[in-house]
């Protein structure tokens, strides 16, 4: 008969021998956060701007149009690369005078409108809804217009028109779904 001592000794195990222990999950590490961070840019990636929205954001008829916010398929770029790429192309004269923010603004319409030129495609300067100084937005299509741009006759695909405005405007913004101010 075995005494409740030498059963307690028998289920333990003796006493040198190495215990399994279950620890707790760590917490991701910098890299282990850094690759989950680059596989989730890699999927967005492959989806089409479209399917990277929520189903209640898409606008497919004129009828769905109340209470869905507009939202647009944007590169985020700064004013002044803007205005210093209008001024290279000699689209603008250099700031002078008094007229300061007029000459820079209409800078950054005449570089957008050469954008537009060279990408073939419709492109729109817009403000963020954030209150940035020197941030502005070059808009491709929003979600009332996507079936528009796609269905148009000749249309660029995105991946082509945003290469272009990242490599002339010497940017590395990826296009993304903003919310403009209105």
């Amino acid at each position: 008969m075995i005494c409740v001592q030498e059963l307690k000794l028998h289920l333990k195990g003796p006493p040198d021998c190495a215990k399994v222990h279950h620890k707790a999950p760590r917490k991701p590490g910098p890299r282990r956060r850094t690759r989950h961070c680059e596989l989730r840019v890699a999927r967005q990636k492959r989806l089409q701007p479209m399917e990277q929205l929520p189903p209640e954001y898409i606008v497919s008829s004129k009828k769905q149009h109340c209470g869905i916010p507009t939202l647009h398929y944007c590169v985020a770029v700064s004013a002044d690369s803007l205005y210093s790429y209008a001024v290279k192309h000699s689209l603008v004269h250099k700031l002078e005078g008094h007229n300061v923010e007029t000459v820079r603004y209409c800078g950054m319409l005449q570089a957008i409108h050469k954008l537009k030129q060279l990408s073939g495609a419709i492109l729109l300067l817009e403000e963020p809804l954030w209150k940035a100084d020197d941030s502005f937005l070059v808009a491709r299509y929003s979600n009332y217009s996507y079936s528009y741009h796609m269905n148009k006759k000749g249309a660029p695909p995105d991946d082509r028109v945003f290469d272009i405005v990242r490599r002339e405007l010497a940017t590395t913004s990826t296009p993304k779904w903003y919310q403009i101010a209105e």
